[in-house]
C-alpha cells in the first residue's frame, strides 16, 4: 500500500478505540495480528512449520501489525479481538459528527506580515494546520491543536482528542 494511503487511515489504536465505541461504517482495510520471526512476516505455512520444529516459542504476534485489504469486520465475530477495521480519517470524521455531534477541523496556517499602518503586509508559505474540536450544537471550541505538519496528522490528532472527550463522558454517565 502507497505512503499516501496510509496516511490518510487511522492508526491500530485509534481504530481499536472506535471499534469499542461501535463504529461500524464500511471500510476497505483492516488490522490484524502479525505473525513475525526474527522480525520477518510469516505466512501461516512457515508458521505452522516453525511449531512442528519445535521453535513456536519464537514466534511473535504483534496486534495490528498487518493492514490487509478487506471488508469491515468490526460487526463479524470470526475475527479475534485484536482485529478491526482500518477506517479512513474523512469517515471517522463523518461518522463522529453524525453519531457524537462532533466535529473535526483542520485549518491551515500561514505566517503573516502585519504593517502598522495598513494591517497585513504579506501572507508567506504554509506553515501547517491547526486542528479544532467543537460540538455540532454551536458551542465553544472543546480543543485547539499546536500546528501540524499536514492535514491527515492534524485530522489524526483530531480524532484522537474527540475519542478522548467521548471516553471522558462515558467516565462520567
Amino acid at each position: 500500500m502507497e505512503e499516501e494511503k496510509k496516511l490518510k487511515l487511522c492508526s491500530y489504536p485509534i481504530s481499536m478505540q472506535l471499534k469499542k465505541l461501535g463504529f461500524n461504517e464500511p471500510c476497505d482495510y483492516l488490522y490484524t495480528t502479525a505473525i513475525r520471526h526474527n522480525g520477518e512476516d510469516l505466512g501461516s505455512d512457515e508458521q505452522f512449520e516453525l511449531e512442528a520444529e519445535g521453535h513456536g516459542d519464537e514466534i511473535e504476534y504483534v496486534p495490528g501489525g498487518w493492514l490487509e485489504e478487506h471488508y469491515n469486520c468490526n460487526d463479524f465475530d470470526y475475527f479475534s479481538d485484536e482485529t478491526c477495521s482500518a477506517p479512513l480519517l474523512n469517515d471517522v470524521v463523518d461518522w463522529l459528527e453524525k453519531e457524537h455531534g462532533l466535529i473535526i477541523n483542520a485549518t491551515p496556517s500561514f505566517g503573516i506580515e502585519f504593517d502598522e499602518e495598513y494591517g497585513i503586509k504579506s501572507v508567506n508559505a504554509l506553515m501547517g494546520w491547526h486542528t479544532i474540536v467543537y460540538y455540532a450544537d454551536g458551542q465553544k471550541p472543546l480543543y485547539i491543536m499546536d500546528i501540524r505538519k499536514n492535514r491527515y496528522e492534524a485530522i489524526a490528532n483530531g480524532v484522537e482528542e474527540a475519542l478522548e472527550l467521548l471516553k471522558l463522558e462515558n467516565e462520567d454517565n
